[in-house]
């Protein structure tokens, strides 16, 4: 157990024993609040008898703490907070006595508020690692990527040697055109000679014998 929950146990049991009904989770921020006083003597209890120290409580906690304006209601709040905590016990723990004021003055949701903010600001750094997480994974798929990139070069490569191959198959085209020439010239020789031999056919008997 923490030195701090200690103090805070501490202060429980002593509003329980005093019979002050205050809420334990406001008491507990407020102890928290106080920091490193409570763990001093001097500084840990509030002397109702000096009227420079409650004067020090109005006007530092009161005042800049809470953001509350002087007046005569401040005064009667620490006035009641001397009587429940009880004029001649000895023991008026700051962070008790605090509490009794916050009630009275109606200022809980000060405390309030700001847990609410700190455990906001745990929940964002317990989501953290999740974020790193999603990064390390984004790095792995672009290392992935840029080893899929070698392949897109090596079909690259390969275009120029296809293209040769379309070129090499060109003089086939050439001879396909060289024979299907022959084989029209050979075509008209064979029209003529057809012709001839229809012309010689035509020729009477009288001309032949002629």
């Amino acid at each position: 157990m923490s030195k701090l929950q200690e103090k805070i146990e501490l202060y429980t049991s002593e509003v329980e024993k005093l019979g002050l009904g205050l809420d334990v989770n406001l008491l507990a921020a407020i102890t928290k609040g106080l920091g490193p006083s409570i763990f001093k003597d001097d500084a840990e209890k509030v002397s109702s008898s000096d009227k420079k120290e409650l004067e020090t409580v109005k006007n530092n906690f009161l005042i800049k703490k809470l953001g509350l304006k002087d007046s005569e209601q401040l005064d009667a709040a620490i006035e009641s907070s001397i009587e429940k905590i009880g004029s001649s016990n000895r023991n008026k723990y700051r962070a008790i006595f605090y509490t009794i004021l916050v009630e009275e003055l109606n200022m809980q949701s000060f405390y309030i508020e700001d847990n609410a903010e700190e455990d906001s600001v745990v929940e964002v750094k317990e989501e953290t690692p999740e974020v790193e997480e999603v990064k390390e994974k984004a790095l792995v798929v672009a290392e992935e990527v840029k080893e899929e990139k070698p392949e897109v070069t090596e079909v690259k490569k390969e275009a120029p040697v296809a293209v040769e191959e379309v070129k090499e198959d060109k003089p086939e085209v050439e001879e396909v055109k060289v024979e299907t020439s022959s084989s029209t010239t050979g075509v008209s020789s064979l029209t003529s000679l057809t012709s001839g031999f229809y012309s010689f056919t035509s020729l009477t008997a009288q001309e032949l014998l002629f």
